[in-house]
């Protein structure tokens, strides 16, 4: 019976410390929407950083992400947790006991990880935004401003197509490597900290069937990447977690960052996949806002850039499907849920920023 109490005790206080870290983590949260400028931008955002490049720089140690191993372990373990639990409820006495014992260590569990996210990462989708320090303006522009902005992304894209040799067809272990080298020391120059480079997701061709091309993890400070991904669009990507560690949330933001720091850097085909992959989000706007300056602009473009721009569509129709559309509602929901009202629609408005850019570049 002194067993039984002790242990009801012990439930109660994973309970009590469980409440506490939720507490914690909501009020991090709060602070950050009372105060985004000072608390969040000023505090958090640089704590928060140097944990997350400690944490990317431990486990830059392992070959492999840590995060992608983890997430494995933790699903395996949590079934087992549910069969042995099922099978000591059928086979033992004190069933709500250890019912009790098993949801409060579940809840202390995952109050930690929601006192790391929201400390690490999720706090600062409240902090003012790092991108509002560039001075660029987003307003509604007129259509010949994304007509004009197109046709040069394009002119671009044709010369510096024009001048490379490269196959678009995703890559292999080594040329990743040495890309997420490359595209690391690119963005450390623009930060002015050191990045660790990002990994390849070991499980990327099953993550294609989530139309997701990378993740980024505040619990271990590792940028994630799905190689299974055209080798054009591929910096982009790095570049774009890689910006998430740097503490910018939005996903339009990050688009933003990854576009203007490859665009900026003076290797041609890093700067190729900046051009690249902005046609992929300003030409569907185009098309959808003026079907004849739409055509114009595709007019324009080179058959070799045609090809790489179809290559992209073509490689990802084949993973669409059921896995992709519930991915995309459980991804619509993360970012909702964390201030991100237009959902995934947000990784589209990069636009508004690559229009803003040009006009600060042009003035």
């Amino acid at each position: 019976m002194q067993h039984k109490r002790h242990a009801l005790k012990y439930s109660f206080y994973k309970l009590f410390l469980a409440l506490f870290f939720a507490g914690a983590a909501l009020l991090i949260l709060w602070a950050c929407r009372w105060s985004p400028a000072d608390f969040g931008a000023g505090k958090l955002r640089p704590l928060a950083g140097h944990i997350l490049g400690t944490l990317s720089s431990f486990f830059a140690l392992l070959p492999f992400s840590a995060a992608e191993v983890l997430l494995y372990v933790l699903v395996m373990t949590i079934l087992i947790g549910i069969v042995g639990l099922v099978f000591r409820m059928i086979t033992e006495e004190g069933r709500l006991r250890r019912l009790f014992a098993w949801f409060t260590s579940i809840a202390l569990f995952a109050s930690v990880l929601f006192l790391m996210f929201e400390a690490l990462f999720g706090g600062l989708y409240a902090a003012e935004p790092r991108i509002s320090s560039l001075g660029l303006t987003v307003k509604k522009r007129p259509v010949s401003e994304l007509e004009a902005l197109c046709a040069s992304l394009g002119e671009e894209a044709n010369a510096l197509s024009a001048e490379l040799q490269y196959d678009v067809a995703p890559p292999d272990e080594k040329w990743f490597v040495e890309t997420a080298d490359n595209v690391a020391s690119i963005v450390s120059a623009y930060t002015g900290v050191e990045q660790a480079p990002p990994k390849y997701v070991l499980a990327s061709k099953p993550m294609s069937y989530t139309n997701i091309t990378g993740f980024f993890s505040p619990f271990t400070g590792e940028a994630n990447v799905n190689k299974n991904d055209l080798t054009v669009a591929l910096p982009f990507t790095m570049a774009h977690e890689l910006m998430h560690r740097w503490g910018v949330t939005a996903e339009d933001e990050a688009n933003a960052y990854a576009f203007m720091i490859l665009y900026e850097c003076k290797d041609p085909f890093y700067r190729y996949s900046s051009v690249y992959m902005g046609l992929l989000y300003t030409l569907p706007k185009l098309r959808s806002a003026d079907r004849e300056a739409y055509d114009r602009v595709t007019a324009g473009l080179s058959k070799k850039v045609r090809a790489d721009i179809n290559a992209y569509y073509d490689h990802w129709k084949q993973y669409e499907g059921k896995t992709a559309d519930v991915a995309d509602s459980i991804n619509n929901a993360y970012l909702v849920i964390n201030g991100e009202n237009d959902g995934v629609k947000s990784y589209g408005k990069v636009v508004d920023w690559l229009l803003a850019y040009r006009e600060k570049k042009a003035g």
